[in-house]
């Protein structure tokens, strides 16, 4: 059993709209297991939440997918550039180390 893989699971949280396209581009990019599922957001708006410049967005996509250790900046620094993940209110990317995945 081979248990040298140095993988991370990659968390996406974006807008609907972006479905298509974010899941190209992992596939593009060679991640692995993907998975798409539906969410709605929590956030009502109110004053406090105008405060800091949240916008409600309840119609989003949770993307997990598994990706080489080493791909995980070249990941986010894709979602910044190109699908403006940098901005307030477009998505947000992380990254949850993986200790051991054996195949």
């Amino acid at each position: 059993m081979n248990c040298e893989l140095h993988v991370v699971l990659l968390m996406v949280i974006a807008p609907r709209e972006q479905k298509e396209t974010l899941v190209a581009a992992l596939h593009e990019h060679h991640a692995n297991y993907i998975n798409v599922m539906f969410g709605h957001g929590s956030l009502h708006l109110s004053p406090m939440a105008s405060v800091f410049g949240f916008e409600s967005e309840p119609k989003k996509i949770i993307i997990t997918a598994f990706i080489r250790q080493e791909q995980s900046g070249e990941m986010i620094t894709l979602l910044e550039d190109k699908y403006k993940f940098n901005q307030e209110n477009t998505g947000f990317a992380f990254t949850i180390p993986i200790e051991r995945l054996c195949h």
